[in-house]
């Protein structure tokens, strides 16, 4: 779980509240990825040993050829009611676009992943960043990545 500590009306930094160790996004690519909105194939990678700090994946959208289009991420699933990932999608200055959420499925035996959406603009492409990391040190997951038209 991250938190951010405020000393009067200077932002002081986030920390890790398990370790109060701060979170600083990696600033680099870690890899990079790019997805055609036309094909609607996933790409899954990793698996990537995620810290509290994650990694960088610099992604190129390729939307020309489509008249709607929604991108979406994922880690994998893990047992229990909540994720041990966060992420957030950027743009290329880093700045945020949307934040990614858990989704749980099962009543009894429950598993949970780490899920973000977007609808990018169609007809034309985006280079944009997932920013993924992890709420404990060096978990290990893979992520798949798509791009694709909603309705089809």
């Amino acid at each position: 779980m991250r938190g951010c500590l405020l000393t009067g009306a200077l932002l002081a930094g986030c920390v890790d509240k398990m370790s109060f160790e701060p979170v600083v996004e990696p600033g680099t690519c870690t890899m990079q990825v790019a997805l055609d909105g036309s094909t609607g194939t996933a790409q899954t990678v990793g698996p990537l040993a995620l810290g509290i700090n994650g990694a960088d994946i610099c992604m190129h959208l390729d939307a020309t050829r489509n008249t709607r289009v929604h991108f979406a991420a994922a880690t994998a699933q893990e047992p229990g009611p909540a994720s041990s990932y966060l992420a957030t999608l950027e743009d290329r200055s880093f700045h945020a676009i949307v934040d990614g959420w858990d989704v749980s499925i099962g009543n009894t035996d429950t598993h949970t992943f780490m899920n973000l959406e977007w609808d990018p603009p169609a007809g034309q492409t985006s280079d944009v960043i997932l920013w993924v990391r992890g709420l404990h040190a060096r978990a290990p997951t893979t992520i798949s990545l798509s791009l694709f038209d909603p309705l089809e």
